[in-house]
This record gives C-alpha cells, sequence and structure tokens, in this order.
C-alpha cells in the first residue's frame, strides 16, 4: 500500500512538472481551472445526488422482489426459472459484499453506458425498464451534455488568458522555492519579478486617445479661466 501510494505522489509531481512547458500547462491550467469552477462543483454533487436517487431505487426493487411468506416469515431468493433462465434474479452484479454500494456502482456504471439489464426478467419489470429509460436520460444524455457545455466554457475562458495563465503556472512552481531561495539567501537582491509585455497598436491608440483627452480638458480649463 505505501509502494502504492508512494508511486501516485511520483505521478503526480510528474504531472505537476508538466507547468514549466508551454502547451503542457495549458492543460494543467485548464483542468485546475475546471476543478475549481463553481459550475462544475456544483455539478457534481447534483451528478452524485441523481446517481444515489437511482440507486436507492434500484437497490429497494432488488431488496424486494422474489420475497415470499412461508408460515408467517418473509423468504427471500425466491427464484423462478423458464426456458431463458432465471427470473427474479439479482438486479446487479455482487461487486462487493453491500448491495447498496452494488446499487450505486450499477448506476454509475449505468451512466458510463453499461447496459446490464439480465437481472430486470421478473417482478416489477417494466418498472425496471422505466428506471433504466429515465436513467439513460438524464445521466446520460442530458447531464453529460451539460458538463461538456461546462468544460467548454472553462476552455475558452483559459484559451483566452493562455499566456497569462501559464506564467501563473511558471511563478507557482518559483514560489514553491522561496523557502529554499530564503535559506541560500538568494533574496538579498531581488524581491518582485517584473513582467514587460511590449505594447501593440491598439495599446498604442488608446494611449494617444488618453492623452488626446487630457490635452482637450486642459484647453478647456483654461479658457473657462479666461473667460
Amino acid at each position: 500500500m505505501v509502494a502504492v501510494i508512494s508511486i501516485g505522489f511520483v505521478w503526480y509531481k510528474f504531472f505537476y512538472w508538466m507547468k514549466l512547458f508551454t502547451d503542457t500547462s495549458f492543460f494543467i491550467n485548464l483542468l485546475s481551472r475546471t476543478f475549481s469552477d463553481r459550475n462544475f462543483r456544483a455539478f457534481t454533487i447534483m451528478m452524485i445526488i441523481l446517481i444515489c436517487t437511482f440507486s436507492n431505487v434500484i437497490y429497494i426493487f432488488n431488496k424486494t422482489r422474489g420475497v415470499r411468506t412461508k408460515d408467517g416469515e418473509f423468504w427471500k431468493d425466491f427464484k423462478d426459472y423458464d426456458d431463458e433462465g432465471t427470473i427474479n434474479d439479482q438486479i446487479f452484479t455482487k461487486d462487493v459484499p453491500s448491495d447498496f454500494f452494488n446499487a450505486f456502482f450499477y448506476s454509475y456504471k449505468l451512466s458510463l453506458g453499461e447496459f446490464d439489464t439480465e437481472g430486470f426478467r421478473g417482478e416489477n419489470e417494466m418498472f425496471l425498464w422505466a428506471i433504466f429509460i429515465a436513467a439513460t436520460f438524464l445521466l446520460q444524455i442530458t447531464f453529460l451534455n451539460m458538463l461538456i457545455a461546462i468544460m467548454a466554457n472553462t476552455f475558452y475562458e483559459v484559451l483566452n488568458n493562455q499566456h497569462t495563465a501559464t506564467m501563473r503556472e511558471r511563478i507557482e512552481i518559483l514560489s514553491d522555492f522561496r523557502l529554499v531561495v530564503r535559506w541560500l539567501k538568494l533574496d538579498t537582491e531581488f524581491q518582485y519579478i517584473y513582467i514587460i509585455n511590449p505594447l501593440n497598436a491598439d495599446s498604442k491608440e488608446e494611449e494617444l486617445k488618453a492623452q488626446l483627452t487630457t490635452i482637450k480638458r486642459q484647453i478647456d480649463l483654461t479658457s473657462s479661466r479666461v473667460s
């Protein structure tokens, strides 16, 4: 277990150092901005709630199907058989001992496109198919397309500020070594990092307009005093 955690941190550090390169830093910044997006967090909460909703319904159907009373007691796992196989079998596969987590994993896999419907045959089969249609429509079609829209919005925001975001990621790496810099006393001659960007045509035009506006105000003020 320690080796697994250690190798996980090694690969995390590998991805972290990808911030140094221009091309890969864009994707690292995109990933961090996506996870920190408020809309993405709200989507994740709603997605988990929706998966739990279908998990609870499937869990109850699985617990109550195939139950019969015998001598005043309830008997579970009452199964029938026909030419096609077992009726009233488990709706989901037992991946873990807990049936609730099995139902949760089943709903999660259903949202990803794994359609395991062999256990539907038996009691409440029509209700199970109705739940299946509702789950695929909401989890796959609706919510996943909402996720694509949220990620696309974040992508264009990061793309428009790609240069600034790349510089920010590099500065964050430099800030990780601030303790080493102070310990070696390398910060005695400098304390700040300056970013100098060349002026483009638009910036020069805006600066010229600002200067003309200032001159015009001075002329108006002088003429008002003279009059």
